[in-house]
């Protein structure tokens, strides 16, 4: 136990009192000088070894050993200075670790006050049984009020630790949702940056080798610099985190103008079918962001002549077709691109699925499927047609 000024004004109290009594009550002047020379002694092992004796362990059995002499002394002189138990055994207590050292330093003030009680008033038989009762109730009641206090004092530590661990935890949660937030939102970049400015790059790139191959370019000049002006475009909406381009006026029209702008740059025939219901702006992005992916995977990997764009409701949910006449693969053999896994990913955390279905030479079809704001459950989204 640290401490405390408030012991400071209790063992000078307790000395001042007891002076008091051994100057108005003592007996004789034998046991005047020895209860004062008690008094001495304990204001003496306080005043010398208190402030160290809380930190020191060894200075407090020294500061010990001192109370138990005064008490002595003390009981010699007047036998009220028995009272000087009151700040004796809290000291005895304090000043030493551990429960049982703790009651082997209150036995021994408890046992020189008995010694000063039987010199003070003598060996009677009738004195050792009042002596017996007083000092055996006293220590009984001591040793009890100290367990408990003790057992208080544990609680207190064990519950500061575990304050301590909960910070600790708190701390290092907030450091891992840091870097989840911080890991998602890399992913989340790098999703945008594949669907729209990776897209849009390798439109130019086609448009260019297209251009280089053709013997009057205006035209692939033309819709190299509108798709140049395009990643230009998104890229500023990504820094300025803002919506995709294209989408205010909503999902259909934002379908039509990708599927024009797609056939003009490919010279494929691509058709929209269908009328996307009402949606929120988020899912509007996530179901335009799964047609241009599954556009320009068409583009790159299928050898498509025509390509089809179809959206309804349907299953408590909107459903979005992309289909193609092209080359197709084995959905089963798993690939290193980032397209199909990143439309899956983006769905998945919208609620959505991804199905897709291919087989060499017949061609791809993916279906995306969302479920709707007021839709309880997530069908199934399979089962579509080309």
């Amino acid at each position: 136990m640290p401490y405390s000024r408030w012991w400071h004004v209790a063992v000078i109290g307790v000395c001042a009192l007891m002076s008091a009594i051994l100057l108005t009550q003592a007996s004789t002047t034998t046991k005047l000088v020895v209860g004062l020379v008690g008094v001495g002694v304990l204001l003496a092992a306080w005043l010398l070894g208190y402030r160290r004796a809380f930190d020191d362990e060894r200075i407090g059995v020294a500061v010990i050993a001192a109370v138990v002499a005064s008490t002595l002394l003390l009981t010699i002189g007047h036998p009220a200075l028995a009272l000087s138990q009151a700040i004796a055994m809290p000291l005895a207590w304090s000043l030493v670790s551990g429960v049982r050292r703790a009651i082997a330093a209150n036995v021994a003030v408890v046992l020189g006050i008995s010694t000063g009680y039987v010199i003070g008033l003598g060996p009677y038989p009738d004195v050792i049984i009042e002596i017996a009762i007083i000092e055996g109730l006293s220590l009984a009641f001591t040793i009890a009020f100290g367990l408990w206090i003790s057992r208080i004092h544990v609680i207190s530590a064990e519950r500061a630790a575990l304050v301590e661990q909960l910070q600790a935890a708190q701390a290092e949660v907030a450091a891992l949702g840091r870097e989840a937030g911080a890991t998602g939102e890399r992913e989340r970049w790098a999703r945008e940056l594949h669907d729209t400015i990776a897209q849009d790059l390798t439109g130019v790139v086609l448009l260019a080798q297209r251009a280089r191959r053709e013997a009057h370019p205006a035209e692939a000049l033309a819709l190299l610099e509108e798709s140049a002006r395009r990643a230009l475009d998104e890229t500023r909406a990504l820094v300025a985190a803002s919506a995709p381009l294209g989408i205010d006026a909503g999902l259909g029209p934002a379908l039509e103008r990708l599927a024009d702008r797609f056939a003009r740059e490919t010279g494929l025939d691509v058709e929209v079918e269908g009328a996307p219901p009402a949606l929120p702006r988020d899912l509007e992005v996530v179901l335009l962001r799964v047609a241009q992916e599954g556009l320009a995977n068409a583009r790159k990997h299928a050898g498509a002549e025509r390509m089809r764009l179809r959206i309804a409701e349907r299953d408590g949910g909107v459903r979005l077709v992309v289909a193609d006449d092209g080359a197709g693969f084995d959905p089963d053999v798993p690939t290193s691109g980032f397209g199909l896994a990143g439309m899956r990913e983006r769905l998945a955390l919208a609620g959505g699925r991804l199905e897709v279905a291919s087989g060499a030479g017949r061609g791809t079809e993916l279906v995306a499927w969302l479920p709707t704001a007021a839709s309880a459950a997530t069908p199934d989204p399979a089962g579509s047609t080309a």
